[in-house]
């Protein structure tokens, strides 16, 4: 559901891009057409007095306005308006600025990224299924590691493993995701049963954050879940 603010948003762009438009036709309109102007011819002291330069020549312009010519009257040069230098560059910013606001508004086109994103998460990498082989592998090292220390870090550590061996598949944890829901995604994605995996996402959170003394039967529990998912995985029928 989108908020005043984001729905507010895209109206305001396009209201600040058409008065810059305005601005800069104001300007242009201000500017005028170029002039030609003489530029003064000064004589020195020492020099003889010359003959004042010829008046300006009138031909007829095409529309039947007169039009002054200084092409042929030496010392006189074009002088182009001091603010068609200020326009040119308003004219610029207010472009860019139109462009860069269509783009957000997702009018113009992007360019896209040579990486592959997964589904509603534009930049991240498409997770890569793993083989029955792999996730049996996985398993049985966190098997192997459940055994070993004491309950509470045999099993923080045996959920850790899990989260390296499918990171490593591009089914990374998100930092906004909690365990429980890290398990759900990783089930969807790898096509492994939701239960075992929710259950072992469970025994994490009481053992890493619990206060109360973690025993046996926490280890003998998460010894069960991933029993479930080694048969499974070995069967190749979810269980």
């Amino acid at each position: 559901m989108r908020g005043p603010v984001a729905t507010g948003w895209p109206r305001l762009s396009l209201t600040l891009t058409v008065a810059m438009l305005l601005v800069a036709l104001a300007l242009v309109a201000r500017a005028g057409p170029y002039t030609l102007r003489p530029s003064a011819v000064t004589a020195t002291a020492t020099e003889p007095t010359r003959a004042p330069p010829a008046p300006p020549l009138r031909t007829p312009d095409p529309r039947g306005e007169v039009r002054e010519e200084f092409s042929e009257v030496p010392g006189v040069r074009e002088v182009l308006p001091a603010n068609v230098l200020v326009v040119a560059t308003t004219i610029l910013l207010v472009v860019l600025m139109a462009c860069a606001v269509l783009s957000l508004l997702g009018i113009l086109p992007r360019p896209r990224s040579h990486r592959r994103g997964s589904p509603g998460r534009p930049g991240e990498p498409s997770p890569v299924r793993l083989t029955g082989q792999e996730l049996a592998l996985g398993v049985e090292e966190a098997l192997v590691r459940l055994e070993h220390g004491a309950a509470r870090d045999a099993v923080v550590e045996c959920w850790l493993l899990l989260l390296r061996v499918a990171g490593e598949a591009g089914s990374t944890a998100r930092p906004s995701e909690t365990a429980r829901e890290y398990a759900e995604r990783l089930s969807a994605e790898q096509l492994i049963s939701p239960g075992p995996l929710a259950r072992l996402a469970e025994l994490y959170r009481e053992a890493r954050f619990s206060r109360h003394p973690v025993g046996p039967e926490l280890r003998a529990e998460a010894r069960r879940a991933l029993g479930v998912l080694q048969t499974e995985l070995r069967s190749g029928v979810r269980l």
